[in-house]
């Protein structure tokens, strides 16, 4: 015959640390599923910066130095690629 006494201390006890392992355990999966999710929108974006093929054009002011985004450069600009 077991004896258990129901809202003992040792139950209490036990009962506190499973809530904790159970919530970390939750807490943890969480933060996994996060930084697999941001690691793959990362690695999403990278690719589709880098594996587009455009080329974006330039024009550089001689003078001030100034980037300007063109197709055409004026003749006191240096074109850049």
């Amino acid at each position: 015959m077991r004896l258990h006494c129901v809202g003992s201390a040792a139950d209490r006890t036990f009962k506190g640390a499973f809530v904790d392992f159970a919530t970390a355990r939750r807490r943890l999966v969480l933060i996994g599923l996060a930084f697999c999710a941001a690691a793959g929108m990362i690695t999403g974006g990278v690719a589709l910066a880098s594996g587009s093929g455009a080329v974006i054009h330039g024009c550089v002011n001689k003078t001030t130095k100034v980037l300007r985004i063109a197709t055409h450069c004026t003749k006191h600009e240096t074109a850049i690629s």
